[in-house]
């Protein structure tokens, strides 16, 4: 129960519908049940025509009942109790299931709205295929609980009680013995639970686990196919697949205790009943329409609590599913400020940073200044991702400040910070929407005349153009169909819509052929035009225009200057420099005929 007060929280916006479907469902029941007392007074004349009826049978439907025309009255309030519990089981579907609908659409749009004001370094600490888990199956989960589950569990808990009330009230003796039923078998119920819980917990990580994996295989399923790893050889996901089968397995397990325990202790007692009204009744110590009420209350009303065994058991594995999106809607966002900058100037002062016990970079300072390239270069795991990471506030750094425009990081909204970066690096994000419709997620009210300039400048134009509908041409699987290069320049297009004054350039040509790597540059030197430029340079050639270069290397700041300040004194830049010269294969160019940067294809390059 603890479970579905914890869903009620979330679901405040639908509490009244979820009452309203409770009570329609309990009053189904009840109609369900008034067939029951109808037969039992239009049979109590014929069975026991010697004897008045008792007190609780006397009035005027009793008196219609017993009567002339006593069946044809019979045969209208059955026909009428049919009609109104199907009239509440209509209400009761529509208010619940109606519920379940609007609760799960706006816990999704809940989901991804928080799951977009989080930091990126707290995303990157769960798998995407974890998250979509939560967001589509978890979520999926609690979708029966309104229409389903909840009004069906409280009337099937509601009923029985009703009629062992009314047993207690008729024959105190036999009401405690439907009583002590009842409450066996709910005890029986209760404690099968408790490992019932631990096991849905297990099976819906176990679920967790083998979509990630599955989506994990799909995506490298070329990678699969080229090592031939298809037929036997996969690893984690073989894994994840043999630990789904087992947690289904053990759930199953746990679920057929109490499916055999509950009805099996019911039918007990309920033959007990039925052995002691057999015995009594001849005797007199026991009246006909109390025997036959018993023997009807014992028959129907113990059939829904059989029913809440199966239900139990989809609430556990809602219970299971519904923490899973509680621990996401727990992710805190990083606390931040409404200041404005003033400027773009950024300014790294002392900053250290580390994940855990493992440190990643130690005092780390420099200034990039408004209108010019800063390069950062250095092996692999020098920390150049990681200082671009803590500029966009994916994390906090553990020491030391980050500010831009002379204002600390911690003192933006999410909103300003996005505003003043722009990111192009190697992997581009497109949508399988319009070209049109990509583009404006930079912009939204951008015109289209201003999206062809976009284009234009980010040497996309052309691309553009001969596509079938040109800015409405969509984008299938994701752009799939474009090539690396045209990719790339749609995604600065976007940034020169963005219109960011500062932009951060991850090696966004390493993979791109030399025409294309051409045009991208282009595209990139006049988008880094009076603007505050923040290079990761893992080829050491792109790094000539800078006004700076920050040299990293195990986390620290091994030399920065100028490249011609750089060049000219020892250092881990000259070296690297003095051997890419110096390679076999390679000559010194004059720098009035050296061909387009582009062409340069460096020997050493960075990690």
């Amino acid at each position: 129960m603890k479970a579905l007060l914890r869903l009620l929280r979330l679901a405040r916006e639908e509490r009244r519908a979820l009452v309203g479907a409770v009570l329609c469902r309990v009053l189904e029941g009840i109609f369900a049940s008034l067939p029951l007392g109808i037969i039992v007074i239009a049979l109590l004349p014929v069975l026991d025509p010697a004897n008045a009826a008792p007190a609780w049978l006397r009035g005027p439907l009793p008196d219609l009942l017993s009567g002339p025309g006593a069946p044809l009255w019979a045969l209208l309030f059955m026909l009428l109790a049919a009609l109104l519990q199907g009239l509440a089981a209509y209400a009761a579907a529509e208010l619940g299931y109606g519920a379940g609908y609007r609760l799960t659409a706006r816990l999704r749009a809940r989901l991804l709205e928080h799951l977009a004001r989080l930091p990126l370094g707290t995303l990157r600490q769960r798998d995407t295929g974890d998250l979509t888990t939560v967001v589509m199956q978890d979520v999926t989960a609690l979708e029966i609980v309104p229409g389903l589950l909840l009004p069906r569990v409280v009337a099937a808990m509601t009923l029985p009680a009703l009629g062992v009330g009314a047993a207690l009230a008729i024959a105190p003796f036999f009401g405690l013995l439907l009583a002590a039923s009842l409450a066996l078998a709910t005890l029986v119920l209760l404690i099968c639970q408790r490992g019932l819980r631990r096991t849905s917990e297990e099976r819906s990580a176990a679920t967790a686990e083998l979509n990630v994996r599955l989506l994990e295989f799909v995506r490298g399923i070329a990678v699969v196919k080229a090592f031939g790893l298809a037929s036997g050889r996969l690893g984690r996901l073989e894994e994840a697949l043999a630990a789904s089968r087992d947690s289904g397995r053990a759930l199953t397990m746990r679920f057929v205790l109490p499916m055999i325990g509950v009805p099996a202790i019911l039918a007990l007692g309920t033959a007990l009943l039925l052995v002691l009204v057999a015995v009594r009744l001849p005797g007199g110590e026991l009246g006909a329409p109390e025997a036959l009420l018993l023997v009807l209350v014992a028959l129907r009303l113990f059939a829904p609590l059989v029913e809440t065994v199966e239900f139990f058991a989809m609430l556990r594995q809602m219970e299971a599913a519904l923490g899973r999106v509680e621990t996401v809607l727990a992710l805190r966002p990083m606390p931040h400020g409404e200041a404005e900058p003033a400027g773009s100037r950024i300014v790294f002062d002392d900053v250290s940073f580390g994940h855990g016990e493992r440190a990643v970079l130690h005092g780390v300072s420099f200034a990039a200044e408004p209108g010019t390239i800063t390069a950062l270069v250095g092996e692999t795991g020098a920390g150049k991702t990681t200082i671009a990471r803590l500029l966009t506030r994916e994390w906090d750094p553990q020491s030391g400040r980050i500010s831009i425009g002379g204002v600390d990081l911690r003192d933006l909204s999410p909103e300003t910070i996005a505003a003043l970066i722009g990111v192009v690096s190697q992997s581009v994000v497109l949508f399988s929407l319009s070209v049109r419709e990509n583009l404006r997620l930079a912009r939204p009210d951008a015109t289209e005349e201003a999206m062809w300039d976009a284009l234009r400048r980010a040497r996309c134009e052309d691309v553009v153009r001969h596509m079938p509908q040109a800015l409405d041409t969509v984008l299938e699987n994701a752009g799939a169909a474009l090539s690396g290069g045209e990719r790339q320049r749609l995604a600065i297009a976007r940034l020169f819509l963005k219109d960011s004054p500062i932009i951060v350039l991850d090696e966004a040509t390493a993979s791109l052929d030399v025409e294309n790597e051409r045009q991208v540059q282009e595209a990139l030197q006049e988008l880094g035009r009076g603007r505050t430029v923040l290079v990761i340079a893992h080829r050491l050639w792109t790094v000539r225009d800078a006004a700076q270069v920050v040299v990293l290397g195990d986390g620290r700041i091994l030399e920065q200057g100028s490249p011609a300040v750089l060049r000219d004194r020892p250092g881990p830049y000259r070296t690297l420099s003095e051997a890419l010269n110096t390679a076999p294969g390679w000559r010194r160019i004059d720098p009035s005929s050296a061909p387009p940067p582009s062409l340069l294809k460096t020997a050493g390059t960075f990690g």
